[in-house]
């Protein structure tokens, strides 16, 4: 049996469905409203929240593998702790963590995830770390609705080159780790095919789309205003901000063929992104 902690993010819901197609026995954490509501495609889904060390021990029962992904927050280090000693103790035999690109120095998230990987590294259980660099659709999820309003949109990351992959790799990528063996104290960097700046982003949904699109920098101040406005936490802001800085200083602009290497395929292009989801822009 193979446990997914966070299947209705960016990251799980890929895996789930990797998975599925593969014929794997899955199961999944859910909240408990939505641990109440049966899967279509026959997935056991059970309640788990990383706030409630009480639902670890039924939901871990029987799992032999666990996929590892939690949101963004910086309880990440003792909330996944508290989940890996579960593990432990219910006899996870392999730990499978959803890392980040670059982890363990940088920026803020990426130490919060380096944390992570070291609690997973010394848990005694054999693991595997899958860093992936952003994904291709924070597009959808941040800029759509201004690419449809206004053919634009903002970020202040300047020149910033970053090797975006798409969430469907990652689950591949995850569900050939979490199906086969080979893979037990590796870990894997995770990358599209190129690293594009936000100027090249643009030029790319202007030629699939057939309108301009417009990539607009507001700057990291009125980009931090923005999101403060929304209502976004203060230390949720810092994060991001951050992030911003690491990706013009280079950070998350190199490429590798660990996709490949792993699951044997080449990674999705950013315009087939794009051309798959254009009707979402």
């Amino acid at each position: 049996m193979i446990f997914v902690s966070g299947a209705n993010g960016n990251i799980g819901r890929q895996v789930v469905q990797k998975l599925v197609e593969k014929g794997a026995r899955v199961r999944v954490g859910a909240t408990k409203s939505e641990a109440a509501t049966p899967r279509a495609d026959g997935v056991e889904v059970v309640a788990f929240d990383y706030t409630r060390p009480e639902t670890f021990k039924p939901a871990l029962e029987g799992v032999t593998r666990l996929f590892l992904v939690s949101p963004m927050n910086p309880d990440l280090i003792r909330g996944e702790a508290a989940v890996v000693r579960a593990a432990k103790e219910a006899g996870v035999r392999h730990v499978v963590r959803s890392s980040v690109f670059a982890a363990g120095g940088g920026c803020t998230i990426n130490k919060w995830h380096g944390g992570a990987d070291e609690v997973v590294r010394g848990a005694g259980i054999p693991f595997t770390l899958l860093r992936p660099n952003s994904f291709m659709q924070n597009m959808i999820n941040f800029f759509a609705a201004t690419i449809k309003g206004q053919n634009a949109f903002y970020y202040p990351a300047q020149g910033a080159r970053i090797s975006h992959i798409d969430t469907r790799d990652i689950g591949l990528a995850a569900a050939t780790v979490l199906t086969s063996e080979g893979h037990e104290g590796k870990a894997y960097d995770l990358t599209g095919t190129e690293a594009l700046s936000f100027h090249d982003a643009a030029a790319t949904l202007t030629r699939v789309l057939g309108r301009t699109i417009s990539y607009v920098d507001p700057g990291p101040e009125a980009f931090r205003s923005s999101l403060l406005g929304y209502g976004m936490p203060a230390w949720v802001v810092d994060a991001l901000v951050d992030y911003v800085r690491f990706c013009i200083e280079g950070g998350a602009a190199p490429v590798t063929d660990d996709f490949k290497k792993l699951t044997g395929k080449a990674p999705i292009s950013y315009e087939q992104f794009v051309r798959d989801h254009a009707e979402q822009f």
